[in-house]
């Protein structure tokens, strides 16, 4: 909805801090199921790429500083309901900050799927296999119990330096495949 008393800019600046809001909200609640945020990085405004054809991601503008964003697509913009579905996902990777695309493991990109269409859906569908895949091995993890991964993060707390050995000492009868699957890196390369 674009206000018309309002410039283009200024509608983006509303919007950005709306979402952002949205994220401090969204926060807390992913860190009942999941544990808590590593707070020593500081979470700034959302941002929307001019370029149509960028996916949203975590940026970080300056990591010496500790500083983290989320970039939502361009077509957020005009969508209130795409917007929701990429805050929901997006927020995950803020728990612990510090994950670039080559480090960022299936139980983190899994559990930002889980977050994104358990809690919000919103009749958006996740359709890329990739995807699909890490949702259905966290899906399969939180059969063991739905703090499972709050609980696995008390032992370690960064999703990039977890291994298979930190879910299979919390989880009992976990399959150790599956804490394998889920310490994978997740392959951000669309195959085909």
């Amino acid at each position: 909805m674009i206000i018309l008393n309002h410039t283009f800019a200024e509608e983006v600046e509303a919007v950005s801090l709306r979402c952002t809001d949205m994220l401090h909200t969204l926060l807390p609640e992913i860190e009942e199921i999941a544990g808590p945020r590593d707070d020593s990085w500081r979470v700034l405004p959302v941002q929307f790429f001019i370029d149509r054809d960028r996916s949203p991601h975590t940026y970080y503008p300056r990591p010496a500083e500790r500083q983290v964003l989320v970039r939502l697509s361009y077509q957020t913009l005009e969508s209130e309901s795409r917007r929701t579905w990429q805050i929901y996902h997006e927020a995950v990777h803020l728990l612990a900050p510090g994950s670039t695309p080559s480090t960022v493991k299936v139980i983190e990109e899994g559990l930002a799927c889980w977050v994104q269409t358990h809690w919000w859906g919103g009749g958006w569908l996740i359709d890329d296999g990739r995807y699909m895949s890490a949702l259905a091995a966290v899906e399969e993890l939180m059969e063991h119990g739905p703090f499972v991964i709050r609980d696995i993060r008390r032992r370690q707390p960064s999703f990039d330096d977890m291994v298979p050995e930190d879910i299979t000492a919390v989880v009992r009868g976990v399959d150790p495949l599956l804490a394998e699957r889920l310490c994978q890196r997740f392959s951000y390369v669309r195959e085909g």
